[in-house]
């Protein structure tokens, strides 16, 4: 038997072979100026009408098939296979050979339309109905050339429909909605059950709605087991829908995914897609023509304080002669370069612009004089100016040539380096001379 695939992967039964009794007639003097097309319908509605009512079987359960020309050839004693085969030969209706198909649900229920059916009063009904018939004509007649027979025909459902299961059929109007597809109870169509539904079983009925709080991920929905956590929700322990944290997104896949690097979900009613993850302070968008946020460190001079995923570099940027380390977030993360001095507004602490080092006898040397590997989250001090070797600091810009010398001729002012530790509250080493104050 014959099966059709539906999502889910259940496997539905769309066709079936079903018990049947056919027999055969023959017309003469079928009109030959009349429209073939037109002359077949005709038939096929006058046989149904006349079979129906003499056998009281539903016209669903009964086919109509004009035999092809090589199907008369076929069953001819006199026929060639050469003819009856030629390559190219086009089919042709021939409406002077009918086999009619009466479908049954058993074999008992076969074997007795077989016992009862008068073919001859049947054949002399579609006679009379044949000849009183103004397009075909009283000039037809009708002879059976094969009497009933038991055989057995297929079944086959029409499109989203299948055979319910341990029910036996008759015919297609007996198949119903399969799983996935509801009937509309207007046009008795089976449509695919709309998100937020399913259906399990075959019958014409409708859908059902899926829990509070779940729906499903796509039209025409199997089982309740396609019902998961709304979009902006997952499901967590105990199968309780819950609304998704913060830095992940809840696709309505029922499962939490946490964002891409340097992004998070900051708003809480926009969860539902990995689009609503946001760039964090220091990074800034840049498209990947997916919907997957993707978020670059701002460069180096620039920085962004906020979330957000507008497109382009991170807007604001340092003072002239400025910089910063990449992935910067304020204008508290921006430094003077070398030879450049920091004048900080003493109101906020921050770097309000970078003074080109022109004094004598000192060495500006830029960035955080206190950050290192040892004491990564320090608080930052801007670098001061520190004196050369062979200088003495008398002040924060101001220093004098010393004149003081070892034994070895070398001066002993050695600069400001070994005093820095003295500016961010750490004892200086004894190696600090050159600085006002230090002997």
């Amino acid at each position: 038997m014959g099966s059709c695939r539906l999502q889910g992967g259940s496997s539905n039964q769309d066709h079936a072979e079903v018990p049947a009794v056919s027999f055969q007639l023959s017309l003469f003097g079928l009109p030959t100026d009349e429209d073939p097309a037109v002359i077949r319908q005709q038939l096929i509605e006058l046989f149904l009408a006349t079979l129906s009512a003499a056998t009281r079987m539903d016209p669903s359960a009964i086919s109509i098939d004009f035999l092809t020309d090589t199907e008369n050839a076929a069953n001819s004693s006199n026929a060639s296979d050469e003819t009856a085969n030629a390559p190219g030969r086009r089919l042709q209706i021939d409406l002077s050979r009918v086999v009619f198909t009466i479908k049954t649900r058993t074999e008992e229920e076969a074997a007795t339309t077989v016992s009862d059916l008068d073919v001859s009063a049947v054949t002399n009904e579609i006679t009379s109905s044949v000849q009183e018939n103004p397009t075909l004509g009283d000039g037809i007649n009708v002879m059976v050339t094969s009497p009933p027979q038991k055989t057995s025909t297929t079944v086959t459902c029409p499109i989203r429909r299948s055979i319910p299961p341990g029910v036996p059929i008759q015919s297609a109007a007996e198949c119903q909605c399969s799983p996935g597809f509801g009937i509309d109870q207007v046009t008795g169509a089976c449509d695919p059950c709309i998100l937020g539904e399913y259906k399990d079983n075959i019958a014409d009925a409708v859908c059902d709605r899926c829990p509070s709080l779940r729906s499903t991920q796509q039209r025409g929905s199997t089982s309740l087991q396609d019902c998961v956590c709304e979009a902006g929700l997952f499901e967590a322990e105990g199968g309780i829908c819950s609304g998704c944290p913060e830095g992940h997104y809840c696709d309505g896949s029922g499962f939490k995914t946490l964002c891409p690097p340097h992004s998070t979900t900051p708003n809480e009613n926009q969860r539902g897609m990995a689009s609503d993850c946001e760039c964090t302070a220091g990074y800034f968008y840049i498209s990947n023509g997916s919907d997957q946020t993707v978020c670059k460190a701002c460069d180096r001079g620039r920085y962004k304080p906020n979330l957000g995923k507008g497109p382009g570099q991170c807007p604001l940027t340092c003072p002239a002669n400025a910089i910063t380390e990449p992935a910067a977030s304020s204008l508290s993360d921006c430094f003077c370069l070398p030879d450049f001095y920091a004048d900080v507004e003493e109101s906020t602490g921050q770097l309000a612009r970078c003074i080109s080092c022109t004094w004598e006898g000192l060495l500006c040397r830029g960035g955080f004089e206190n950050r290192s590997a040892a004491a990564p989250s320090a608080p930052r001090v801007h670098a001061l100016p520190i004196a050369r070797t062979g200088f003495y600091q008398t002040g924060v810009t101001t220093a004098v040539a010393c004149d003081v010398q070892l034994e070895d001729g070398s001066s002993a002012c050695l600069g400001g380096e070994p005093c820095v530790m003295a500016r961010v509250l750490v004892d200086p080493p004894s190696l600090c001379n050159g600085r006002e104050g230090v002997a």
